[in-house]
Parts: structure tokens; C-alpha cells; sequence
């Protein structure tokens, strides 16, 4: 039995429900240096590789060496992994985000915000945000679609940041509606004005819509 799964083009892990060991199964080069003998909490995979978090709180990733590199090396007693493209962001202990990978390397890490403490990260396409302790996101990144511009009023204070492909969608924490920006892929994920729930919007780039 499995509690947790996740996939590449080509290959697809999984964590086991007792043990917590990882199997994989697909096209063998992924796995070369994949891990055996620990524990895992939670997986996940972006184009060409898969990390996880172990119980002990360190990452292990494994597959395409660009989408793996630079990740974090020590524990840091890190949160549950994000990804998307090519990269991965995760937060540690102390609140601080760290992405790695190969898009990551040069465009969305380190923080811009060294000073500030995150509990929640979502990383898009292009950019990454993630929420401060108060609530309030910080996006950075190249952004080309506006998914790294979230709205700047008293009212986007966030319980949850979802991305899209080129989109980011905050769950606000008082009136529990959502709201997208930057330029949505699938239907209904971004476009213009109030959308209710199923239903769809036209999307635009440097839009955004909300649904309750």
C-alpha cells in the first residue's frame, strides 16, 4: 500500500504506507541515485526528477542532475516540497525559503527578502511567492506572465498559495474567497472579474479573478 505518489514524463515514484521507503518504477536512469534505506514524509516530482523530505527533515532528490542541483545539504527541518518546470522550493525551520534546480539557480534563489519569515511557498512557472508569517505574499522572479505581481491591498492576507503554470491563486484567510493573478492555463484559473466556483473565465495576461 502507498499513501503518497508522484510522477515524471517518464518514471513514477512512491512513498510506502508503513515503512515510508521510496519505489519507483519506469525508466531506470531516474533512479541511479535514488535513496533506499530512510524514512520519507512527503514526494514530489517536477519534468525530469523527484525530491522528498525525510523524517529526519533532510531533502533527498534524485533523476536529471539540473533539476537537482544545489539543493539543501543539511537539515533544516524543512516543509513540505513545491514544484514546478524544473525547480523545487521548500521552507525550513527557521522560515526561510530555499529553491534549487536548474531554473531556480539563477533566477529564483535566493530570497530577495532575507529579513523576512515565510510559513507557506508556491512556485509557478516563473516565479515563486510565498506568504509571511502575517499573511501578507512576497512574490519574486522574473514574473513575464504576472504571477509574481499579487494584489496589495489590507484585504490579501492568505491562508494558501496554489500556482498554476503561470498563475498563483491565494486563499484569503477572512472571507475564504480566491484569488488568481498572472496568466492562467487551465480554465477559470485566471481572467477578468468575479468567477463562481466551476465556472470559467477568459484568460488574460496581468489579470485577475476570484471565486468564492
Amino acid at each position: 500500500q502507498y499513501r503518497e505518489l508522484a510522477a515524471t514524463d517518464y518514471a513514477t515514484c512512491a512513498i510506502e504506507k508503513n515503512s515510508g521507503y521510496i519505489e519507483c518504477w519506469g525508466y531506470t536512469p531516474h533512479f541511479d541515485d535514488m535513496p533506499y534505506d530512510y524514512g520519507y514524509a512527503n514526494l514530489i516530482a517536477t519534468d525530469g526528477a523527484f525530491c522528498a523530505t525525510r523524517y529526519d527533515s533532510r531533502i533527498d532528490c534524485w533523476g536529471s542532475s539540473d533539476q537537482t542541483q544545489n539543493k539543501p545539504t543539511t537539515s533544516g527541518f524543512y516543509q513540505r516540497i513545491t514544484a514546478n518546470n524544473d525547480s523545487f522550493c521548500s521552507i525550513d525551520s527557521n522560515g526561510k525559503v530555499m529553491c534549487w534546480g536548474g531554473y531556480s539557480s539563477t533566477t529564483l534563489g535566493p530570497t530577495p527578502y532575507p529579513e523576512e519569515r515565510f510559513n507557506a511557498v508556491a512556485l509557478s512557472g516563473d516565479s515563486v511567492c510565498a506568504t509571511k508569517i502575517d499573511g501578507v505574499p512576497l512574490c519574486w522572479g522574473p514574473s513575464y506572465y504576472g504571477s509574481g505581481s499579487p494584489p496589495q491591498t489590507a484585504a490579501d492576507v492568505y491562508q494558501q498559495l496554489v500556482p498554476g503554470c503561470y498563475t498563483m491563486c491565494g486563499r484569503r484567510s477572512a472571507t475564504r474567497t480566491v484569488e488568481c493573478w498572472g496568466y492562467g492555463r487551465p480554465p477559470g484559473s485566471c481572467g477578468n472579474g468575479i468567477v463562481e466556483p466551476g465556472e470559467a473565465c477568459e484568460p488574460s495576461a496581468g489579470s485577475t479573478c476570484s471565486a468564492d
